[in-house]
């Protein structure tokens, strides 16, 4: 009896053992599938989750939501067609100085410059001078994506309607309608819808830099910009010029600077002359025929990025003798600032 007692509760215990066995088993079974779909879905979306299932339909929401977003319009970077000189697109892509304009500010959904529609004056040197010869107009308007409804009016009374659309490869695309024609230069107008281009120096004829009085410089508003010093040769006259250039060589600034003929740029400084807190340029040339002759011009910047050169002042630093270097005119300035 006492035999049969034991093999019972032998039998009992062998049992319980075996079931708790299967029962470590299969919980150790679960731990490891839930390990695997943590895993993946760790591996799918980047993140640690507690809920597989609940996780997954995030994962696909947030997907759909970027494909969304990436298939959107793309944002435009209008800040590569500020600032330049825009010219009628002639054969060859090569620039026609026939009408220009320039965009000095899009921001806010709002657009600024000036507009020329006809072909009285040479384009990329005008921009910054007010109400020159009335042949430059306001250009304002709004822009929406890649097209800017804009209205000009100018002093001579033409007015209109300018369309501009922006293209790739460098084209803007305007479509001129006038409202009203004024009877100067009527038949210079320019109507309808041209492809406009950047002017670039290499558009300039017979145009040769001065390779030693070239800089790369940073202007303030300008930012990084190329300074550009050359000659045009081919005729009995040969100018002497100034630009300031993007690195694509697209003119953004033409300095006109009433220098005589035949001069060579002996040395150019970009320092904060007046203390306003903007660089400004002085320029030094030699007459070509006399090294030792020398000529400087002062050329200060303003908040708008234009630059004013005061003819009395240059003729007061050239008569007393104080423009032999960059030094010398410096000194002399800072007596006055």
């Amino acid at each position: 009896m006492k035999k049969i007692y034991l093999t019972t509760i032998l039998t009992i215990c062998i049992l319980t053992f075996s079931i708790g066995i299967t029962g470590c088993s299969n919980t150790n079974q679960k731990s490891d599938v839930t390990k695997s779909q943590s895993s993946t879905v760790k591996k799918t979306n980047g993140t640690s989750v507690s809920n597989s299932s609940s996780t997954s339909k995030d994962t696909a929401l947030a997907e759909a939501s970027n494909s969304s977003s990436n298939s959107g319009t793309k944002t435009i970077d209008y800040n590569q067609y500020i600032k330049k000189v825009w010219v009628v697109k002639g054969s060859a892509n090569k620039a026609y100085n026939y009408s220009s304009f320039c965009i000095s500010k899009i921001a806010n959904g709002k657009i600024e410059g000036k507009l020329a529609t006809n072909a009285i004056a040479e384009p990329s040197y005008y921009y910054y001078i007010p109400n020159h010869l009335g042949y430059l107009g306001n250009l304002t308007g709004t822009i929406n994506n890649n097209t800017a409804e804009c209205q000009f009016s100018d002093n001579d009374g033409d007015k209109g309607n300018v369309t501009l659309t922006f293209k790739a490869n460098d084209e803007i695309k305007a479509t001129i309608k006038y409202t009203n024609k004024s009877n100067a230069y009527k038949d210079l107008s320019l109507d309808g819808a041209f492809l406009f281009i950047p002017n670039n120096l290499k558009d300039m004829n017979n145009f040769t830099p001065f390779k030693d009085q070239c800089f790369t410089v940073n202007l303030n508003s300008w930012g990084n910009v190329n300074f550009v010093s050359g000659k045009v040769t081919g005729g009995k006259h040969i100018p002497t010029l100034f630009y300031l250039t993007n690195k694509n060589g697209d003119i953004l600034y033409n300095f006109d600077s009433p220098f005589p003929y035949s001069v060579t740029p002996k040395a150019v400084s970009f320092k904060d002359i007046n203390k306003d807190g903007l660089k400004d340029i002085i320029i030094i040339v030699s007459a070509n025929e006399d090294s030792s002759s020398s000529i400087a011009k002062v050329f200060f910047q303003k908040a708008d990025g234009s630059f004013n050169n005061d003819g009395k002042l240059d003729e007061e630093i050239n008569s007393s003798g104080n423009n032999k270097d960059i030094k010398t005119v410096s000194d002399y300035l800072s007596k006055k600032f």
